[in-house]
């Protein structure tokens, strides 16, 4: 009995290493748009992949594979949408956009703001 709760606890632990290393390595995207009810959704694509996330109260926060990403942070009427190109996120590492402003103006155009970490 009291081998097989020594195993048990050796497999936790082994579980337990393995979660905390991918965390570690877990690469991510964050921000908060103003005003907070400016944002649609916030979309990040690379070549065919694509993933979005719904603003909570402006904040947003998105897992990403390493890579070169696309944002678009998709704006409500009367807002226009930003776009930032080419935002490199590094393997085990968060990119903070920081503050983003959605502003006023004609809904066709959008801004691009070009980034650089």
């Amino acid at each position: 009995m009291r081998n097989a709760a020594v195993q048990l606890c050796f497999l936790m632990i082994a579980i337990t290493s393995v979660h905390a290393v991918k965390i570690l390595q877990s690469s991510s995207l964050q921000g908060k748009v103003y005003p907070a009810s400016s944002v649609d959704n916030v979309w990040a694509i690379k070549g065919k992949d694509s993933i979005n996330s719904k603003s909570n109260d402006g904040d947003f926060y998105l897992a990403l594979d390493p890579g070169y990403w696309k944002i678009v942070v998709s704006a409500k009427y009367p807002f226009r949408s930003v776009l930032f190109d080419n935002v490199e996120v590094k393997k085990g590492r968060t990119v903070d956009l920081g503050k983003i402003r959605c502003k006023k103006g004609n809904i066709n155009k959008s801004v691009i703001v070009k980034i650089i970490i």
